[in-house]
């Protein structure tokens, strides 16, 4: 049996989620999805294993990022899907794991991950490196976690 990702760089792997990226349509969204089991894993950790966990993925994003763009020759090839997996757990960082939480953070992270609204539209049209990349969906999860959190505080 053949090996799918024999002759791939290990930054495309990783910058890919593997398989995800290579999904025809709406690879982003995929990529989120694939966030999800690592939302419910990390929800079961304290806070502060949460942040490094985060802090250390954002670091391999990076890196992986830079280099598969690279590699694609497009920095912010639409295969790069492990930047919305970053930006979704910043956006469930702290909050507890539920149906209507996993939803809620899913809508508005896409929401604000597929407009781009300022400040997030600045940095994807500056920084064309890995780091703005990732950055563009770490202030999208920013805004997406302050929202659920206000939310959460008011209901």
């Amino acid at each position: 049996m053949r090996n799918p990702f024999q002759g791939r760089s290990l930054s495309i792997i990783i910058a890919t989620l593997g398989p995800v990226g290579y999904i025809p349509k709406a690879p982003g969204t995929f990529g989120t999805l694939a966030a999800i089991p690592l939302f419910f894993l990390f929800s079961k950790t304290n806070i502060y294993l949460q942040l490094i966990l985060i802090l250390f993925l954002i670091i391999i994003s990076v890196w992986a990022s830079s280099r598969a763009g690279e590699l694609f020759q497009n920095l912010d090839d639409p295969r790069i899907v492990i930047d919305e997996l970053v930006g979704y757990l910043v956006a469930t960082f702290g909050i507890s794991f539920n149906i209507w939480s996993v939803l809620f953070s899913f809508v508005i992270f896409r929401f604000f991950d597929v407009l781009k609204i300022y400040p997030i539209s600045l940095i994807d049209s500056r920084w064309r490196t890995g780091v703005g990349v990732v950055a563009d969906d770490i202030i999208a999860g920013v805004f997406t976690n302050i929202i659920i959190h206000l939310a959460l505080w008011l209901f």
